[in-house]
């Protein structure tokens, strides 16, 4: 999938909702990998969304419980007690308010703006992938994915070599 094809395709899922984002949703994962030309997407798009953002569409959740609304607090009481998405399954579509307990502001540093969105930084997706490596459900792929990445920023940071160093596979004891 090219570039913009990506970019239009979460447009087109963004304009499911019929909301006006206050700031571009920031997209990080795979969709964010796909666009650094690194890996393909996987099956939904993750978009990491403001705290104003998160307050409006949480005043709309009757209106979108078609999409397969659930407002995950991961069995906090508050955002600030955990991490915390808002999935909308039927559309394959998350959005983020908290990874990790960083916010939007965080990932907003160096990301790319491309129409209505933006896209993470490679050096925010490889932070995330990092502290996702621990992560009880997708420990293999987010270490693949930190290889994939530090390879990519061999690339990007040495054209002139010809040869670049190895990357060990990821492995946690």
């Amino acid at each position: 999938m090219s570039i913009m094809s990506i970019v239009k395709k979460i447009e087109s899922t963004l304009k499911k909702l019929n909301y006006k984002f206050q700031s571009p949703p920031i997209l990080v994962g795979g969709g964010a990998l796909e666009y650094y030309k690194i890996r393909k997407t996987g099956h939904d798009f993750d978009l990491i969304i403001s705290n104003k953002d998160k307050v409006q569409l949480l005043k709309n959740e009757e209106k979108y419980k078609k999409f397969g609304f659930k407002f995950n607090k991961f069995g906090g009481v508050t955002c600030e007690d955990v991490d915390c998405t808002i999935n909308f399954n039927k559309i394959h579509l998350d959005l983020i308010v908290s990874l990790y307990q960083y916010k939007y502001s965080f990932f907003n540093k160096g990301a790319i703006k491309i129409g209505n969105i933006k896209i993470a930084s490679l050096e925010n997706v490889l932070f995330l992938k990092t502290l996702a490596i621990v992560s009880p459900t997708g420990a293999v792929k987010h270490r693949k994915d930190v290889k994939l990445i530090i390879e990519e920023i061999y690339r990007k940071q040495y054209p002139k070599l010809e040869k670049y160093p190895k990357v060990p596979n990821i492995t946690i004891k």
